[in-house]
């Protein structure tokens, strides 16, 4: 799965995941995350060794959309420091900029998770090459665009499990 690495500050972003997480409630499991994690090496495997680059750009924009979207997910809470700092006017401006562009990572998300599962049934056996959800590890009943919560929790889940497997892999 070397091609789908991720190039963030990794620790600070899983640590303002869990963080995000534990303040809203989230209750996710190691094994939720391994799973999520294993179900997408697993497609990248079979996707590298069929040699389908088309399948391996989307899949790249995929796990790519989900760190943004977790990145602009976190940006959106602001310390209560730096609210203090800012007039009402100003932050209002900031809350209304991240909330927009939380809003668009989220429609990339979507929108690239759709593309990728579209792209993978067309290509690959359901339920036989590839898993039904495709790389969404949730039941497929959560795949709906509107379930902004399942969504979230799948991304949540799948770059803790691509973290923790390449700390495992790089021996930390």
């Amino acid at each position: 799965m070397a091609n789908l690495k991720h190039y963030l500050n990794e620790n600070e972003l899983i640590f303002n995941v869990k963080k995000y997480l534990a303040l809203r409630g989230f209750d996710f499991s190691k094994d939720s995350t391994t799973a999520a994690a294993r179900r997408v090496s697993d497609i990248s495997d079979l996707l590298e060794g069929s040699e389908d680059a088309n399948g391996m750009k989307l899949l790249s924009s995929l796990v790519a959309s989900a760190e943004s979207y977790l990145q602009r997910t976190n940006a959106t809470d602001l310390s209560p420091e730096h609210k203090a700092r800012l007039t009402d006017e100003q932050f209002l401006s900031l809350k209304q900029e991240r909330d927009m562009n939380r809003r668009i990572s989220y429609e990339a998300l979507m929108s690239n998770l759709t593309a990728f599962n579209r792209y993978l049934f067309e290509n690959y056996e359901p339920g036989a090459e590839v898993p039904y959800g495709g790389a969404c590890s949730l039941d497929p009943i959560f795949l709906s665009p509107m379930d902004r919560t399942a969504v979230s929790r799948w991304a949540c889940e799948l770059v803790i499990g691509m973290y923790n497997d390449e700390r495992k892999e790089g021996g930390q």
